[in-house]
C-alpha cells in the first residue's frame, strides 16, 4: 500500500515537472516547462544555449517563424522585447528577483544587468541561432545601449 501511495505520488511530480501547461500573453499562448522548484513554476535555463532549447519548446511554431521573419535585430527588439513576451521572460525568468536566478546571474556575469536587457539578448541571441548566425553577445552591447 504504501509502494502504491509513493508511485502515485512519483507519478504527479513527474507530471509537474515535464508537462508544461499555456499561458496566454498577448496574442500568443506558450507552454513552458513547469517545475515547481522554481520561484514562478517553470523550468529556467541555465545559461544563453539553454534559453534556445526551452524557447524552441514553449513557442508555437507561429510564433518562431515571426521571430525568425523579423528582418533584422532592432525590429526584433522593439517588437518582442518590449511586448508580452520579454515581459514574460522578464518576470518568470526570476530577472527582476531580487536574488535573482541562474539564467540572471548568468547574464550578470557576462556585463548585463538590467532585466529589459537580459530579455533582449535572449530574444536576438536566439534570433541569430535561428539564422544559424554566431551568438556575439558583445557585438549586441550598442543596441542594447540605445534601447
Amino acid at each position: 500500500m504504501r509502494t502504491y501511495y509513493f508511485s502515485i505520488l512519483l507519478f504527479l511530480v513527474t507530471c509537474s515537472v515535464s508537462f508544461g501547461q499555456p499561458h496566454k500573453i498577448g496574442d500568443y499562448t506558450i507552454t513552458p516547462t513547469i517545475d515547481s522548484t522554481f520561484s514562478h513554476n517553470v523550468y529556467i535555463p541555465e545559461n544563453l544555449e539553454g534559453s534556445f532549447r526551452e524557447l524552441d519548446k514553449m513557442l508555437t511554431e507561429a510564433l518562431i517563424d515571426e521571430i525568425k521573419s523579423c528582418p533584422s535585430e532592432e525590429l526584433l527588439l522593439r517588437r518582442f522585447n518590449t511586448g508580452p513576451l520579454g515581459e514574460w521572460i522578464q518576470r518568470n525568468w526570476g530577472f527582476r528577483d531580487l536574488n535573482g536566478s541562474r539564467l540572471s546571474r548568468h547574464l550578470h556575469g557576462m556585463g548585463i544587468q538590467h532585466p529589459t536587457h537580459m530579455s533582449a539578448v535572449i530574444l536576438e541571441s536566439y534570433w541569430r541561432y535561428l539564422h544559424g548566425q554566431q551568438i556575439r553577445v558583445e557585438d549586441q552591447m550598442p543596441l542594447l545601449q540605445e534601447s
